[in-house]
């Protein structure tokens, strides 16, 4: 993918969650530094392909930094013939999707791929220009599954281990079964582990404790269900695997940033 040159600098409201304020895609750069000692006011993800200086330290190519609003951006290379892959964006989501993936901000991260994010961004780029009922929940799902797959390949070499295959089995077992019951004694004795020894594995293999990956499928389905304007909020609770209403709905806005109830005003409304 070359010569793109792609950019949107124009503000978009995607929902409640995330919103974008801009996108560079292969932006062709002159040689000299970019100084910014307040940054943007909003968050900055920057891959570069090639070698650059990177704040204070020379980053290697296939970098990538995530920045925080408000804070010290600098990065540059003397030399001509360089460019960058970025987007500018804001909300609540963006913070949660970081820590699912483990990506520290304000970090240089090396060695990621550089066709994927590309194609993410590309794809984002024209749901952007069609911009019809569907793309406010096509573009959170491409932007939260790229930073997944850099946070794959973001761990640390001693978390690169291979996952068991009963851990695997526990996750599938997570994803198909969402809507039963659950107790982390239970997940343990099929892995063959300890609780403690489950949980600590668990999570170092798929970055987030066993229930925090259930309630990320849960809540998931949740939203799919409210689509269908016939089911109550008790009914896709209850299909979920909750009895509790309250409980749910309360889960389902710490996840989305909305009610139930909001969310569905909202997809009707799109």
């Amino acid at each position: 993918m070359r010569n793109l040159k792609r950019f949107y600098q124009h503000p978009i409201h995607v929902d409640n969650t995330f919103s974008i304020n801009g996108i560079g895609i292969e932006e062709p750069m002159q040689p000299g530094m970019v100084d910014r000692p307040r940054g943007t006011g909003d968050w900055l993800i920057m891959y570069f392909p090639v070698a650059c200086q990177i704040m204070e330290q020379q980053a290697p190519d296939r970098s990538l930094v995530i920045w925080t609003p408000g804070d010290y951006q600098k990065y540059g290379r003397n030399t001509p013939g360089w460019s960058h892959s970025w987007i500018h964006c804001d909300g609540a989501a963006l913070p949660r999707w970081l820590k699912q993936a483990h990506l520290p901000t304000n970090t240089v991260m090396t060695d990621l791929p550089e066709a994927h994010w590309v194609q993410t961004l590309c794809q984002v780029f024209e749901e952007i220009q069609e911009h019809d009922a569907y793309s406010n929940r096509i573009i959170p799902n491409l932007i939260q599954n790229s930073l997944m797959v850099f946070g794959r390949y973001a761990r640390p070499s001693n978390q690169e281990q291979p996952v068991s295959d009963a851990l695997e089995h526990i996750r599938q077992q997570l994803e198909t079964d969402f809507d039963q019951p659950v107790t982390l004694d239970d997940l343990a004795y099929q892995a063959g582990l300890s609780m403690s020894h489950f949980c600590a594995k668990f999570k170092q293999a798929f970055g987030c404790s066993a229930i925090e990956y259930l309630i990320i499928q849960r809540m998931k389905q949740a939203a799919y269900l409210l689509y269908d304007r016939n089911l109550k909020i008790q009914e896709i609770a209850n299909r979920v695997g909750y009895d509790d209403v309250f409980h749910f709905s309360k889960l389902f806005k710490k996840h989305h940033g909305m009610s139930p109830r909001a969310l569905r005003k909202e997809q009707l409304s799109d």
